[in-house]
């Protein structure tokens, strides 16, 4: 297995595909250490808190820095290379709890989505904030970064609306204004008179965005050339909208997407969706539903209309109750992870969609968010509501370490149940198509022991 891992890297630095190295073993092998088990204290309040969302850098050369956002509005920046992490940074952008944070390419950079309706900018070495994007009305629930353009974002919020924002275009005032505004992306049912009254002198006081809680979007991300995939909260539905297309918020009907995608089941009683990914090719998207399935949708340009609007296949056996419940595709597309509410992190081959998945035991409480270290294929992390983040690796052989199995605080199991076969049922109705082919507990709460990172970044 050592020799699998020296085979990946040396492949990875000559530009080969990752997909052709088995480490699937390195999936059952996952523990967590009690000293990569890190319990955050709040900077306000100086209690432990519950992390929002965890996210590693996708840089290949800072890929073991790892961003966890809290509810007080505080991001700290964990070295997650040393057996216990180290907290390099502690940044404070917000007042309200952050609930998602996408890092720019390049590692310098992040962006943060909190319920205080803003996005800030910041310099991870420097800790200020560089922007500050407001044109929401309500809680920003995502935010996203295009891969190949850094400069554009998107973000979705709990009023309703999809927001573009390009960083090349001179500031307003003393503030960015989106370029492209999706209104009331995932609304059912047109506006009456009287709210697009309401709409219209909001218009005229200079903000954009209608509120309404009902039609909320709880995902938006990036997919594809001049493409962004949102999910709502209410309507079960997932869209595909066009860039190139400039949306109106004059209408009072929501505006039609590029593509549509909805979940099974009854179509009276539609689910929300709590998180989207994508598959590092950007062919697929994975939908996690709040009734306990991940559906998987085929988003590429040769589908036909017949598959436009069911999903390839659906992922279940864990429980998602809450729209906090987060997952994420492994780095080369292979394995899908996600949170649950049944305080476990689950583990699931793509190509496999029926097949009983890999649990991840040891929290306590509802398992929230997930990531995948971009540059250590064997290194996961989770958090959960019991006020703790834990960092995951492959230990192949206990017994030839110091470390014994009483120091582990959590470990991969074989899913074993009866709930199981009743969503190996549901997933086995879905037709599956292939993929495309690739082409000591720690308390961070205390600024005196903060390391600094100016060493990572400029050594």
């Amino acid at each position: 297995i050592k020799m699998a891992v020296h085979d990946f890297c040396i492949a990875r630095q000559l530009c080969f595909s990752p997909c052709t190295v088995p480490y699937g073993r390195f999936m059952e092998s996952l523990k967590c250490h009690h000293e990569d088990q890190v319990f955050v204290d709040g900077a306000i309040s100086g209690y432990p808190v519950p992390a929002c969302c965890v996210k590693f850098c996708p840089d290949a050369l800072y890929g073991h820095l790892l961003a966890a956002a809290d509810e007080e509005g505080c991001v700290r920046l964990l070295d997650t290379r040393r057996q216990s992490p180290v907290l390099l940074k502690e940044l404070n952008p917000h007042n309200n709890a952050i609930f998602d944070v996408a890092w720019l390419p390049e590692g310098k950079q992040i962006a943060t989505a909190s319920g205080d309706t803003s996005i800030a900018i910041l310099d991870v070495t420097t800790g200020t904030v560089l922007n500050r994007l407001k044109a929401h009305r309500s809680s920003v629930k995502s935010v996203d970064i295009k891969r190949d353009d850094p400069s554009m974002i998107v973000s979705s919020g709990r009023e309703g609306n999809v927001l573009i924002w390009d960083m090349r275009c001179s500031p307003k005032g003393s503030a960015h204004r989106p370029v492209n505004c999706i209104f009331m992306a995932h609304l059912k049912t047109s506006l009456s008179k009287a709210a697009m009254k309401r709409h219209h002198q909001s218009i005229k006081k200079g903000n954009k965005c209608l509120a309404n809680t009902q039609c909320g979007v709880t995902a938006a991300l990036f997919h594809g050339n001049n493409k962004v995939a949102s999910a709502g909260a209410t309507d079960g539905i997932v869209k595909l909208w066009d860039l190139r297309r400039t949306y109106t918020f004059l209408k009072p009907q929501p505006p039609p997407a590029w593509k549509e995608f909805s979940q099974t089941g009854d179509p009276n009683r539609p689910y929300g969706f709590s998180s989207l990914a994508s598959n590092p090719y950007e062919s697929c998207l994975f939908a996690s539903c709040l009734d306990d399935c991940i559906y998987m949708y085929e988003t590429g340009d040769t589908c036909t209309s017949a598959d436009r609007k069911d999903p390839v296949c659906a992922f279940s056996g864990h429980h998602n109750n809450t729209f906090y419940v987060k997952s994420v595709i492994s780095p080369d597309g292979r394995y899908l992870l996600s949170g649950s509410s049944c305080h476990r992190a689950f583990i699931w081959e793509v190509d496999r969609p029926t097949a009983p998945p890999l649990m991840l035991v040891g929290h306590k409480s509802e398992v929230t968010a997930v990531a995948w270290c971009p540059s250590q294929l064997d290194k996961v992390s989770t958090c959960s509501d019991d006020n703790d983040i834990r960092i995951w690796k492959a230990v192949v052989s206990p017994t030839s370490t110091s470390s014994t199995s009483a120091e582990f605080v959590g470990s991969a199991l074989p899913y074993r149940g009866d709930e199981h076969l009743k969503g190996v049922q549901n997933a086995k109705q879905l037709s599956h198509k292939a993929l495309d082919p690739p082409p000591s507990k720690r308390h961070c709460g205390n600024a005196a022991n903060l390391a600094t990172l100016d060493a990572f970044f400029y050594c």
